[in-house]
């Protein structure tokens, strides 16, 4: 019953979920490339997520031209956000979206020529359930520093020369995927969002996401050495943590004992994606020795998250053997979770503002803030 009432609430075949990144983004650029590459044969829906800091007259032009392109544009103020907020506003936007297929796509991103049609193509099959579109860089514009934070974060998910092949891998693109909310069943209050999660939770071996490989978006990031070094070491680190609390014994002492190896095991899987695909290689040669310190500091931040996790779950053994002896349950062990969005009835809320005559302002969920722009 769940399921089929779900299906009837998709009124549009394409959900395209538009969020803030962690730095360097332009909801703006973003907006513009849709509108520069627009073709529309499949009824579409836009959500955009909307920061305070980007709450700009060049963005509200863009998207009341869009809106009267598309079937749909639904609007989310947010206050001004931390990092760690990304997944937490694609659960907002999934929320709020209806589309049989949701496209996520983060500000740092602009489309390239024929993504429109590539993903309303996805729209006609229903053969696939988690997807990832390709991510190129924008090399004018990309200093060496972000250019290894590239290869770190999309390296894997470059097009290929002309003719090449693309073996699909078992990730994707975490500013360009998407999802067929045909093929998953997921509750009515998400609180975030995570790629990896979804692709693990959502796919198998057997079956690997589907690659679209004529979606491609162009992706410029803008940020510095030291917060490019800080940022690896936290996700590794988080990461690291997360896998070693959810995972058995064995390879937990595995990858404790192997993490040395961490760094080769990445830098192998990124040195034969770039040869294969053989796209960007000067970029690649430009950016290599940064790039190998920046998965060196990711695989160092794993590896002391898979060992801090373990002592976590030695810790909460211990506490449940305690509490056993007293007659008490312990609380379950749960990874840190910072600023979880708690979502209760749809809400509709209408900001009066003349920039958006016409636009869809009707927000599902929880928002941090009400206002448009100041």
């Amino acid at each position: 019953m769940q399921a089929r009432n779900h299906r009837q609430a998709m009124q549009y075949d394409l959900s395209v979920l538009i969020t803030p990144t962690k730095s360097g983004g332009s909801l703006s650029k973003l907006a513009a490339s849709l509108l520069r590459h627009f073709k529309a044969t499949h009824s579409i829906q836009i959500v955009v997520v909307v920061p305070e800091k980007q709450r700009t007259d060049s963005l509200y032009n863009h998207l009341k031209e869009l809106k009267s392109k598309v079937a749909s544009l639904t609007l989310i103020p947010v206050d001004e956000h931390q990092k760690s907020d990304v997944p937490h506003w694609r659960a907002l936007a999934f929320q709020a979206s209806s589309g049989r297929i949701a496209v996520f796509l983060e500000d740092n991103a602009v489309i390239e020529p024929g993504w429109w049609e590539a993903w309303q193509n996805c729209c006609n099959t229903n053969d696939w359930t988690i997807a990832s579109g390709l991510v190129r860089p924008d090399s004018e514009r990309l200093s060496r520093t972000e250019s290894a934070v590239f290869f770190c974060e999309y390296g894997l998910f470059l097009p290929t020369s002309t003719g090449r092949k693309i073996k699909p891998l078992h990730r994707v693109a975490g500013n360009h995927w998407a999802v067929n909310r045909q093929k998953i069943s997921v509750g009515n209050q998400i609180e975030s969002i995570d790629e990896h999660d979804w692709v693990h939770q959502f796919t198998s071996k057997a079956q690997l996401p589907f690659w679209n490989e004529n979606a491609i978006v162009k992706c410029n990031r803008q940020i510095g050495l030291k917060e490019a070094l800080a940022e690896r070491a936290m996700q590794g680190f988080r990461y690291g943590r997360s896998e070693s609390i959810k995972s058995g014994w064995f390879r937990r002492l595995k990858m404790i004992h192997a993490g040395i190896a961490i760094t080769g095991i990445q830098l192998a899987r990124l040195f034969r994606v770039v040869a294969q695909r053989r796209m960007e290689l000067r970029l690649w040669i430009r950016a290599l020795p940064l790039t190998i310190a920046l998965i060196h500091t990711w695989s160092l931040g794993e590896w002391a998250g898979w060992c801090m996790g373990a002592v976590a779950v030695v810790f909460h053994r211990n506490l449940q053997d305690r509490t056993k002896k007293a007659s008490e349950i312990p609380n379950a062990l749960e990874p840190a979770n910072a600023m979880v969005v708690k979502f209760d009835e749809p809400t509709n809320i209408t900001v009066p503002n003349p920039h958006f005559s016409g636009v869809n302002r009707e927000v599902h969920g929880v928002v941090t803030s009400q206002r448009y722009y100041d």
